[in-house]
């Protein structure tokens, strides 16, 4: 006829070491697949207009420490460049296009342990892109639920210029 009520509390089995608090340590990296890089600035890659169908961006995930939990991608792109898809080999990350500039990649890991590695690769149309002198820019980066140790190197910034050659 009564009710009581017990709260005490339970720890999921992690691997975050004796504080049960995850401390990780990701680091991400990307680059664009199959262009060559400018002769006069290296940091900025070339796309001649109308050579390829699409625009791959490779990205490397990878985490050098405790358990990273609910591991997100965020992908910011200048709204000339749209989002095809994901070549995702083997993985299901769920990447969304969730504004006109913006895809985000869940499930990157989850839980991405240490020593762990996701790469996927993002797909672009370019036919959009004009000629401008000075570079366009993708932001990638990524973020977890756990506590991130060094965000230094959580982002990365792209430079991509788009030219016509004859």
């Amino acid at each position: 006829q009564a009710t009581s009520e017990i709260t005490f509390p339970v720890d999921l089995l992690k691997n975050c070491g004796d504080d049960q608090v995850c401390t990780a340590n990701q680091r991400v990296r990307a680059f664009f697949k199959g262009l060559e890089t400018d002769e006069e600035d290296p940091s900025v890659s070339v796309l001649s207009i109308g050579e390829k169908k699409e625009l791959e961006v490779r990205v490397l995930l990878t985490n050098r420490g405790e358990d990273a939990h609910e591991g997100t991608l965020a992908v910011t792109i200048p709204e000339k460049l749209s989002y095809i898809g994901t070549n995702k080999e083997g993985k299901k990350y769920g990447c969304d296009r969730v504004e006109e500039t913006t895809v985000v990649c869940e499930n990157m890991g989850n839980p991405l342990m240490n020593g762990d590695q996701e790469a996927l690769t993002l797909r672009f149309n370019p036919f959009a892109l004009t000629p401008t002198p000075e570079p366009i820019e993708i932001h990638v980066q990524v973020n977890t639920t756990s506590i991130e140790t060094d965000v230094s190197d959580n982002s990365q910034i792209l430079k991509l210029r788009a030219i016509v050659q004859a």
